[in-house]
């Protein structure tokens, strides 16, 4: 698939529904419709977002003073389409996304960091392959997940730094590990935790994404233009309860531990191996490093998404106001 190709499927995948750039998002709903603030999440059972549900248990959205209504959704598209509709109020998206959005009038802004890396995002090759590096699988089949996804942007960006050109084939990532291990494809590129089982099931890291790529906010928190001028205060009250409860999985392994079984639907050594790379590496405070999101654009650029020069530099595309 070439650059072209992808910045088509990407884009599709970014903007979810030809309708969100078209429609007002404040004049059709509020988080003051309901009475709650409504998160938006990218997808369900996905260790990044484990720190929003436990602010949940543990109380610290009501002790900020919020009510939340927690929604997952079939990808960032989606939630992009929801936050648009005002029918979220937060949402996880990335700085690529944000960039895109922008660039098609959908007001909307990066407000925090979830996971500044890609931590836990691995290129695995079958454990008796010739493959040994990324440099190997030039010409060859590489399993990704969706089309126009984090996956095939990071696919990209693998192949152009080893300078490489592969065939990208979209699987979903729930049938990665079954395909390599069939030999269907050379290699995959994979999230966790479903990267660290590939492992466990005889696969073999030929490129650690979390270590070889410069951090690119791969999971952030967005919110809109207007939220961010009418509503700061109850943003500011869920990013806090967000980072309270990332701060209680990693000073409580137990707990999180029961989380990560709860939620994600693992445990044993699966679940150390999340708890260890993909929660330790999530942000206890949001911070944003605007080399990140320089860092994100440059990678927008490789998935071809700014073949045209319209995506905006990085300082429209995030504030630090919600960082202390």
């Amino acid at each position: 698939m070439n650059r072209r190709s992808i910045g088509a499927a990407a884009l599709a995948a970014v903007l979810g529904l030809s309708a969100v750039a078209c429609s007002n998002p404040r004049e059709e709903a509020s988080s003051s419709d309901s009475g709650k603030f409504r998160i938006g999440l990218a997808a369900a059972g996905y260790g990044p977002y484990l720190g929003v549900y436990a602010a949940e248990e543990q109380g610290y959205f009501e002790d900020n003073g919020l009510s939340v209504e927690i929604t997952a959704y079939q990808g960032g598209g989606a939630a992009t389409e929801a936050l648009t509709a005002g029918e979220a109020d937060l949402i996880s998206f990335n700085p690529a996304g944000v960039a895109v959005s922008r660039s098609h009038d959908i007001d909307q802004k990066l407000v925090g960091t979830g996971m500044a890396t890609s931590a836990g995002w691995l290129v695995v090759a079958a454990e008796d392959s010739a493959v040994t590096s990324t440099a190997d699988l030039d010409g060859k089949n590489v399993g990704i997940g969706n089309p126009g996804g984090t996956g095939e942007f990071f696919s990209l960006w693998a192949a152009e730094d080893a300078g490489v050109t592969w065939e990208n084939q979209a699987l979903g990532y729930g049938a990665l590990n079954e395909n390599l291990s069939r030999g269907r494809v050379d290699a995959i590129v994979q999230l966790p935790p479903l990267s660290y089982q590939a492992v466990m099931d005889g696969g073999k890291v030929i490129s650690d994404l979390g270590q070889d790529m410069e951090p690119t906010i791969p999971d952030g928190w967005v919110a809109t233009d207007a939220d961010i001028a009418d509503n700061a205060s109850q943003i500011q009250a869920a990013l806090t309860s967000i980072y309270q409860g990332v701060v209680k999985l990693q000073n409580d392994k137990a707990y999180a531990l029961k989380l990560i079984e709860e939620k994600e639907g693992i445990s044993g050594e699966l679940a150390e191996e999340e708890y260890q790379s993909t929660i330790m590496s999530l942000s206890p405070d949001g911070a944003i490093d605007p080399a990140w999101i320089e860092n994100a654009l440059s990678l927008a650029s490789v998935a071809g998404l700014d073949a045209q020069g319209s995506l905006p530099p990085a300082e429209e595309i995030f504030t630090d106001q919600f960082v202390s």
